[in-house]
């Protein structure tokens, strides 16, 4: 395969890309030879790596449909503290400690060297007349990144999030069924939930499989009482429905027999199957927190750390039953924010966040936000670790080995 069919096929750009990029990110063209070719380092060919003859080296996923790319400068700059990385056509720039996102097109050049990139503070009073061309510069901005991508339905996002904020306020969960469990409490449906972390995992599930599971074992032990030795099999049946919803290729009946240390029979998960999918009308299609806080994170253009950082918060929140008192919107929004302060950003809940979420507060969901963060504290102190060892690992950012938050920031 040559080196244009790989670039072709693995979203890899070309070296007049990169030169652009080095440019509008402060590397220079001079770092770059006029002459220098790309080529494929064969050893590193299954993982779309490039090298320039400059010395400018691009690492990407391929074949994926928005590839990821690492950028190295040559020696001549390592010392500028230079170091970025590029998703489809944004670029992450970081230098001297800090960090900003610019998205670049032919109506947006990014911001050159020694410019302020911070976004403009939450807190900072301003005319309604700025605020709304604020709100409306910043979705355009996100608009016309998107515009083009068939991938994100542009045309169709805007009403399918109005859509899912519709159904987040007409449908409520219950958030007290547990007193309808003679025999299951709290602590156990935890065990259960921490134990479904390890199996999302162990399947290689999509995240979205986890938390429609998660509300598909709540929805039901609210409409049917469940006794303890069915529990686990309630859970794992959840993943399979939950995982034939969202999954190209879900798992079998004999791989949940298996990891649940062959407890159950193929028989008992057919017919548990049959129970669940009729006690809730076959209505499995409820929106869970995972679409809203996937929202969030397209429109912010997210890289890789801040989505782990959101999604260890809505995992802890999916652990904690007294979660359940709040909408999958407002744990969306207040994983979001725990997010952006532990990762210390300038913004907490900037108008970006403002503009897609309808006008959502901090107020709004700031209750939430302290129920999670109480949870985070509280889990080391137990044996449920799942979501600590899943996040202490560099494949998910090493979250868990961040500073964490021991409290909401009062003027937020």
């Amino acid at each position: 395969m040559n080196t244009q069919t790989l670039r072709e096929v693995s979203n890899i750009p070309s070296m007049a890309d990169i030169k652009r990029l080095a440019t509008r990110t402060g590397i220079g063209s001079h770092h770059l030879s006029s002459s220098a070719a790309t080529h494929v380092d064969p050893a590193r060919s299954s993982s779309g790596a490039l090298q320039s003859s400059a010395g400018l080296s691009v690492t990407g996923m391929a074949p994926s449909s928005r590839a990821t790319y690492q950028l190295r400068p040559p020696s001549s700059i390592a010392g500028s503290g230079f170091m970025g990385t590029l998703s489809g056509n944004s670029v992450n720039v970081l230098s001297s400690g800090s960090t900003s996102s610019h998205c670049f097109d032919s109506t947006w050049n990014a911001p050159t060297a020694g410019a302020s990139t911070s976004p403009m503070k939450s807190d900072v009073a301003g005319s309604s007349a700025s605020l709304a061309a604020h709100v409306s510069r910043v979705s355009t901005k996100v608009d016309q990144y998107y515009e083009g991508k068939a991938m994100y339905c542009p045309d169709l996002a805007p009403d399918i999030a109005a859509m899912y904020l519709e159904c987040d306020r007409n449908h409520v969960r219950d958030a007290a069924y547990l007193q309808q469990q003679p025999e299951i409490n709290e602590k156990m449906r935890m065990i259960l939930v921490d134990w479904l972390v390890d199996v999302h995992l162990k399947f290689k599930l999509h995240p979205a499989t986890f938390y429609l599971a998660v509300d598909l074992i709540d929805r039901f032990l609210a409409v049917a009482k469940v006794t303890r030795s069915n529990l686990q099999l309630v859970g794992i049946t959840c993943v399979l429905i939950a995982a034939k919803y969202e999954e190209i290729w879900p798992p079998e009946v004999k791989e949940c027999i298996h990891i649940s240390a062959n407890t159950y029979k193929h028989d008992e998960i057919l017919r548990m199957e049959r129970t669940i999918c009729t006690a809730l009308s076959f209505r499995l299609s409820l929106p869970t927190s995972y679409p809203y806080l996937e929202r969030l994170l397209t429109v912010l253009l997210a890289d890789s750390q801040l989505r782990h950082a959101a999604f260890f918060y809505l995992e802890h929140a999916a652990l904690d039953y007294k979660c359940l008192r709040f909408s999958p919107a407002q744990l969306a929004n207040a994983s979001m924010f725990l997010a952006n302060l532990t990762l210390c950003k300038d913004e907490l809940w900037g108008q970006t966040l403002v503009h897609y979420t309808k006008g959502a507060d901090v107020l709004s969901f700031r209750e939430a936000a302290a129920v999670i963060l109480d949870c985070v504290n509280y889990v080391p102190t137990t044996k449920y670790q799942a979501i600590r060892r899943k996040y202490n690992s560099s494949r998910f950012g090493e979250i868990s080995k961040l500073l964490l938050p021991n409290e909401l920031p009062r003027d937020a």
